[in-house]
């Protein structure tokens, strides 16, 4: 007796198909969820935190870290203390030249740290992080040259612009309140910008 034997021959490439099409989907909707935060941190990257620097850039750190922990000077060295969170090791004489820069400070620091004031003068605040020690008049003179400047300053700290202006950003620490066409004139041929509240974010290549 003979029996027919029917094999879905037209079948099995679409279940080897499937087989590999599956796999190959699941990969690439996992690469595209893990890329997904990349380039968007690319559009947004986390803001600089002042003092913090790499190994290589603080090389006069004990290695292994110390008593004051990762950010320990060899012996010989100091903290520099030229902003609150300075840990870069110095000698102190170089210390010394950059406190000598700020003559107003207050020897030894105080309750804002070593950019403590002496009585009567103020942080000229000029930008984000600027700790230099002058009189309230001095620091309202700064203040005047930048009108469109959020009085008391704001979310983005006393360089905080009025609402409808940005950053010049001409330079890195440019805190200049400007109109947007006036910050792309002075940018000129860097014009083309991912535009991320008062900052800007150079597109590479462009």
């Amino acid at each position: 007796m003979s029996y027919d034997v029917h094999t879905p021959a037209a079948t099995r490439p679409k279940r080897r198909i499937a087989r590999f099409v599956i796999p190959v989907a699941s990969v690439a909707f996992i690469s595209g969820a893990v890329a997904l935060p990349a380039s968007a941190a690319i559009g947004h990257p986390p803001r600089a935190t002042v003092g913090v620097r790499t190994e290589d850039s603080n090389p006069n750190r004990q290695p292994g870290g110390g008593a004051y922990g990762p950010n320990t000077c060899k012996p010989g060295y100091v903290w520099r203390d030229s902003y609150d969170g300075d840990t870069l090791c110095v000698t102190p004489g170089e210390r010394q030249r950059v406190h000598d820069a700020n003559p107003n400070r207050q020897p030894g620091g105080g309750v804002y740290g070593p950019s403590t004031c002496k009585q009567g003068y103020v942080w000229r605040d000029s930008y984000d992080g600027d700790t230099l020690c002058v009189t309230p008049e001095e620091r309202q003179r700064v203040h005047d040259a930048n009108p469109n400047r959020q009085p008391g300053g704001g979310v983005y700290g006393p360089s905080t612009c009025k609402q409808g202006y940005v950053w010049r950003e001409k330079w890195e620490g440019d805190t200049q309140c400007v109109t947007p066409a006036e910050r792309d004139r002075a940018k000129g041929s860097q014009a083309r910008t991912i535009d991320d509240g008062p900052n800007l974010i150079g597109i590479p290549g462009l």
